[in-house]
């Protein structure tokens, strides 16, 4: 069914909708009609326009897709969801006098399955629910609801089935078929090469990529299952085959309805610098220039050099010790992304801390209680002490942004005036 237009703050979105179209901090929800108040008197036109024409596209839950994705789930294929389908099974307990070596040994196993086990479980949950949500819907034409949250972030109603989920559930998902020229096979050979891994490289090099591999991908588009190897091994495996899919349709029909993606680059960031006339954080953001950068990379390389010099200089031997442990484990853009990403939406060192322990936690698969303290806690700590204070130092004016907010509502609450 069709949603409902957004023109005012109620009456929209889908269905029996009774919430309205901005939703308010879970901490104001006990008085939402005064967290609300300030809406009512804003021009909020802009946002509905958006959201109306959103939510007034139609999509199309490809059959085909959602019949290969149920298949490679139950048979539990390999790599191309977060989880196996199938938990580890714990080890069965070892005889009556084991050796240290053995319990150890088994203890390590029984821990990764439990851990196995818990972590997964949601996930796999999530999984089979969108996957029967899909079936319900396969070959149909569904649309998405849209509401904004109190930053003006969109979101859309749905719960499954949906462009804002799971990576392999945006691959279910297609416009209705229309004519692609040869601009548009371009840019769909560019997607296709962002999905396989290529999303920061350049343009051209980019559709270089899918020239050079369009048989390859029209292979994998006629026989899936049978040719995995030309795309299990993608960054987005259920969105490249949607490209590769779709390259097969145009092929044939001259039409498809596969959606081409392109990522925004550190969009927090981004939209601060912006803010705050921050050219330097801009052009790290891909906010100006014409060659490509990464900012995640800049943090994670003056962090390996933060390290580099403790493990020479370092105050003592703990020091020492810690960033030797660190530079073994190994820095990259991928630890130092989540910690950049959530900076301008309140992160803290302690959140840059907890994400570390988890990646340890990981990492080990297993640590006894009495080893957890120096083998994951302290590393964790030391690490995010010197993430934070690099991450400053590279964004810290846009950082700023939040503080002085802060300093405003603190002005302005007492005197029960909305911030506009």
């Amino acid at each position: 069914c069709p949603p409902r237009p957004w023109t005012d703050l109620y009456d929209g979105g889908h269905l029996g909708n009774e919430e309205p179209f901005v939703r308010v901090p879970i901490g104001d929800h006990d008085d939402r009609t005064k967290a609300m108040q300030h809406y009512y008197a804003a021009d909020l036109r802009v946002a509905y326009t958006a959201a109306n024409h959103m939510q007034g596209t139609p999509l199309v839950v490809s059959a085909e897709m959602v019949e290969l994705q149920r298949t490679a789930w139950d048979n539990g294929i390999d790599g191309l969801y977060p989880c196996s389908r199938r938990p580890r099974e714990v080890p069965d307990r070892l005889g009556s006098d084991p050796s240290e070596d053995d319990l150890k040994s088994r203890n390590r196993l029984a821990a990764a399955a439990y851990r196995d086990q818990e972590v997964h479980r949601p996930r796999r949950i999530k999984i089979e629910r969108a996957l029967q949500a899909a079936e319900e819907l396969a070959g149909r034409t569904v649309y998405q609801p849209y509401h904004a949250d109190y930053r003006g972030r969109l979101y859309t109603g749905n719960r499954f089935v949906t462009t804002q989920g799971q990576e392999f559930e945006k691959a279910m998902l297609s416009f209705k078929p229309a004519a692609c020229n040869d601009e548009g096979i371009e840019q769909l050979l560019m997607a296709a090469a962002g999905h396989h891994g290529m999303s920061r490289s350049k343009w051209a090099d980019r559709l270089a990529w899918g020239k050079e591999h369009r048989q390859e991908m029209l292979a994998a588009a006629e026989d899936p299952l049978g040719r995995l190897e030309l795309w299990r091994s993608a960054k987005d495996p259920w969105q490249y085959l949607q490209c590769c899919r779709g390259l097969a349709e145009v092929v044939r029909t001259g039409r498809t309805g596969a959606p081409v993606r392109f990522d925004q680059t550190t969009s927090g960031c981004g939209i601060l610098s912006a803010l705050t006339r921050d050219s330097r954080i801009g052009r790290a953001c891909n906010l100006t220039g014409s060659t490509p950068h990464d900012i995640y990379s800049d943090v994670a390389a003056a962090v390996v050099e933060r390290l580099k010099h403790d493990l020479e200089f370092g105050d003592g031997e703990r020091e020492r010790a810690l960033s030797h442990l660190w530079l073994e484990f190994g820095i990259d853009r991928s630890i130092c992304k989540g910690p950049v990403l959530s900076a301008p939406y309140g992160g803290s060192w302690m959140s840059i801390a907890d994400g570390l322990v988890d990646r340890l936690d990981e990492h080990y698969g297993f640590v006894p209680l009495n080893e957890y303290g120096y083998r994951v806690a302290t590393p964790s700590k030391y690490l995010a002490s010197i993430i934070w204070s690099e991450l400053k130092g590279l964004i810290g004016p846009v950082l700023e942004v939040k503080a002085w907010l802060r300093k405003l509502t603190k002005a302005l609450m007492p005197k029960d005036w909305p911030l506009v």
